[in-house]
């Protein structure tokens, strides 16, 4: 007979396994796993089990194990406990993050806080502070409404972050002497001058820097990296007309290699210096021709080689986009002309080669041969 319960423990009598620490045994004070009887109620330790040697003490942890047709175990159980414990957490910090913003809107609702227009304040949809506050009704309303236009604070990104709140927006994220350093997310106001939604990404000393997404109301949007506010090193700009640049920056503008992709299908790879095509590239157009060579101010300007999808071929100088200078200009034909170029036609002294063997030599304006 055990001492505890007063009663036989027969192969019915099942000890029950407790898997918590903070568990502790009345009689010796131990803090090792507690086994509680179904029977008698009572929680012996691990001394008091080996105090009754000859009592059949079952372990439940070792049912659990052994049984087949039980789909989980003590430790599944507990990583779903904790999994639980985790969501809760959750939840109260999107709680605790309501409140905050519940209690600033309040405070710009009464004018309490100077320089504040709550008019500009509207990035949230704030109906009767004093309702939402007091109705969990609203309350739900409210959080399901941030949710459907994804203006839910990430807290699962940033769990230890701050709420932040200046003239341009409101900042949710890691903070240093009060100012944004680290991750964090800056929501603008929906009347932002330069037409602003979002940024998420790495600030430092109140400024982005490293790596971040800038998001536009109108659809654009810029990922890569940043440095003193600025666009600044390799990223991806994506424009609302569907072409997209990809390539380095310096400064907010593109500089250095890159490759821009136009939404009618032409594609420029090259060189960019203070935000347009400069220096050597080459533009694919979506007809098939393609030129190669110098650029400058966005225009082909210096030497080149264009190549024609009929065959044809320009070798030569250009200028404002147009062939201008020396040159020569290969035919599909055979035919090779070899002289001056002016506003995109031959013109000055130039030599014209058929494919018989023929050549003209002379004066040629506006691409035809006046004097030889």
């Amino acid at each position: 007979m055990c001492s505890l319960c007063k009663s036989n423990h027969d192969k019915n009598h099942i000890i029950i396994n407790y898997d918590y620490k903070n568990y502790r045994c009345k009689k010796h004070n131990d803090e090792k796993f507690i086994k509680s009887c179904r029977t008698c109620k009572n929680d012996i330790c691990m001394i008091c089990e080996d105090e009754h040697e000859n009592h059949n003490i079952i372990d439940y942890r070792k049912i659990l194990i052994k049984d087949n047709d039980l789909k989980t175990s003590m430790k599944d159980l507990n990583n779903v406990i904790d999994n639980f414990k985790y969501k809760i957490n959750i939840i109260k910090e999107i709680l605790d993050k309501m409140i905050n913003i519940f209690d600033l809107y309040y405070k710009l609702n009464n004018d309490i806080i100077n320089n504040y227009d709550i008019n500009k304040r509207n990035y949230f949809v704030l109906q009767n502070i004093n309702e939402l506050k007091n109705k969990n009704d609203m309350i739900i309303k409210y959080i399901n409404n941030m949710i459907n236009n994804n203006q839910i604070f990430n807290i699962y990104k940033y769990p230890n972050d701050n709420f932040y709140d200046d003239k341009d927006g409101i900042y949710i994220g890691e903070l240093n002497n009060n100012l944004k350093d680290g991750k964090g997310i800056f929501y603008y106001n929906n009347n932002d001058k330069f037409d602003r939604k979002k940024y998420e990404g790495d600030w430092k000393n109140n400024k982005r820097d490293g790596k971040g997404i800038y998001y536009y109301n109108d659809g654009e949007g810029y990922e890569g990296y940043w440095k003193n506010d600025n666009f600044e090193g390799k990223g991806v700009y994506f424009y609302k007309s569907g072409s997209k640049y990809e390539g380095e920056y310096k400064n907010s503008k593109k500089e250095g290699k890159g490759i821009y992709y136009y939404n009618n299908g032409d594609k420029y790879e090259g060189d960019w210096k203070n935000d347009k095509k400069e220096g050597k590239g080459i533009m694919y157009y979506k007809d098939g021709n393609r030129y190669e060579g110098d650029w400058k101010n966005n225009n082909l300007e210096g030497k080149g080689i264009f190549y024609y999808k009929s065959g044809s071929k320009y070798e030569g100088e250009f200028k404002n986009d147009k062939r201008e200078g020396k040159g020569i200009y290969y035919y599909n034909n055979g035919i090779r002309y070899e002289g001056d170029w002016k506003n995109d036609k031959k013109e000055g002294k130039g030599i014209c080669f058929n494919s018989n063997g023929d050549r003209y030599e002379g004066e040629w304006k506006n691409g035809d041969l006046v004097k030889h």
